[in-house]
């Protein structure tokens, strides 16, 4: 038995999960750490009621305007400002959350010794944090909340003063959040650099005869199925774009088969009525966000996936994981929206796990000429220590790139992805693919330092 099962394991403890229902990532991070506890640990659910969430990140999401605003003020000097407002709103609607707390706590059969609560909304988060002494003074427990970041983006509202642990996936945010920490006159928190926790199942490694299958649909000269997922955003941002690339990689080649998941919602309903009709793309819809999160893990474990186009949101910490992994397909970045998918491009080219922007543009340039160039034996090899790509922002321009990259072995060179020599240390925690089983060990050590188990 491992050390986090022992202990997270215990009567004593009673682990909760808190999650919001604003967009599909932060349900997916609860998932991921969800799947990767032990067997032995039972852990409770515990989602946001306030509706407002959901609207809120669906409106600034879509609304050219608003989406403009809220990106204006993620940056400084206004988020300062921002956070400060955000930071008094939130804690003024704190009851409900007091409420839930409590109400589990009743339904308990044994009192426990302590209560570990993993949040992965920082709105949620700080609710948890304005009751947590409360909820520790009057049950006589010790409550111990562990935030995690959902994106390498250092914003402000990450800072919960009362988290006991906040798992961040970079140094530089762990940094920049201490900064912020020191500004506001606060401790300067307990950060953890971990590394981002993807679904164990999508980590799982393939066995020899998977991988060669997988490899072998991006070789220009097979006449293999190119399975290509497309996660569709809580928000349903960007159909227009995936419908119009869908449909130029189509005429491109008939090799390429699209499983498309998304939510069954009114503002999805046009595009899901396009998408019926095209026989080379398989839907996968769902009404709940679990489903189609659980969905989109079906479709991984069905099919050899090689190629996925997503948002450069919490999907782009994919690239941590290698081809040989399940879920380790070739990523194709759209453009990015909002601060934090900024961040998380940033933080793949800082590792180099995506081309630099010169490099980038050259590959759009090489593609986009009328007589399209090779890359040429150098770029092919440099291609070995990427994991995805950007997109152009023109959809039919990106299906014409994709292909491009298939035709001149770019892909085919990423599908032999070896990660670039000499690493630091500090680079090796951040770029693990195991992060899920290093959190929950994170939490055991933690737990086991506090002397009340």
């Amino acid at each position: 038995m491992t050390r986090a099962a022992s202990i997270l394991g215990q009567k004593s403890v009673v682990l909760i999960f808190a999650y919001a229902p604003a967009g599909l990532g932060h349900l997916r991070v609860t998932d991921a750490l969800y799947s990767g506890l032990p067997e032995t640990v039972q852990p409770l659910l515990m989602g946001s009621h306030d509706r407002n969430i959901m609207w809120l990140h669906r409106i600034f999401s879509i609304h050219p305007l608003l989406r403009n605003l809220f990106e204006w003020v993620q940056y400084n000097p206004q988020q300062y400002i921002f956070t400060f407002l955000y930071y008094w709103l939130t804690r003024m609607q704190s009851d409900l959350m007091y409420e839930q707390l409590n109400t589990i706590l009743d339904q308990r059969l044994e009192t426990p010794q302590q209560i570990v609560i993993v949040a992965t909304h920082f709105t949620l988060a700080h609710q948890i944090g304005i009751v947590k002494r409360k909820i520790e003074q009057e049950r006589k427990v010790q409550v111990i909340l562990a935030v995690q970041v959902t994106d390498d983006s250092p914003q402000f509202m990450w800072y919960v003063p009362e988290a006991d642990l906040t798992f961040v996936p970079s140094s530089y945010t762990k940094r920049e959040l201490e900064k912020y920490g020191e500004w506001v006159g606060h401790p300067a928190g307990n950060f953890v650099v971990n590394a981002y926790p993807i679904s164990p199942i999508l980590a799982e490694r393939l066995d020899h005869g998977e991988f060669f299958e997988k490899s072998h649909q991006i070789d220009p000269k097979a006449k293999s199925q190119i399975h290509v997922s497309i996660p569709v955003s809580g928000a349903a941002v960007g159909l227009h774009y995936a419908t119009r690339m869908i449909d130029t990689l189509h005429r491109a080649s008939h090799r390429f088969m699209f499983h498309v998941v998304t939510r069954s919602a009114p503002y999805t309903l046009g595009f899901l009525n396009e998408m019926i009709q095209r026989p080379y793309v398989k839907l996968y819809v769902s009404a709940q966000d679990r489903d189609v999160v659980n969905a989109y893990e079906h479709v991984y474990r069905k099919y050899l996936v090689s190629i996925e186009i997503t948002k450069p949101s919490e999907q782009a910490f994919k690239t941590l994981l290698y081809p040989e992994h399940r879920g380790g397909s070739i990523l194709l970045f759209s453009e990015p929206v909002g601060r934090q998918e900024y961040d998380n491009i940033s933080f793949m080219r800082r590792h180099g796990l995506i081309p630099s922007e010169a490099r980038q543009e050259r590959l759009f340039d090489h593609s986009t000429l009328r007589k399209a160039l090779s890359p040429g034996h150098e770029i092919r090899e440099e291609a070995r220590n990427w994991r995805g790509t950007a997109l152009p922002e023109d959809p039919e321009a990106a299906g014409r790139y994709v292909w491009w990259c298939i035709q001149n072995g770019i892909f085919e060179s990423m599908m032999q992805f070896r990660p670039r020599k000499n690493r630091k240390p500090a680079e090796q925690i951040e770029l693990s693919p195991h992060g899920v089983r290093e959190f929950w060990e994170k939490i055991a050590d933690y737990l086991n330092r506090s002397d009340t188990v």
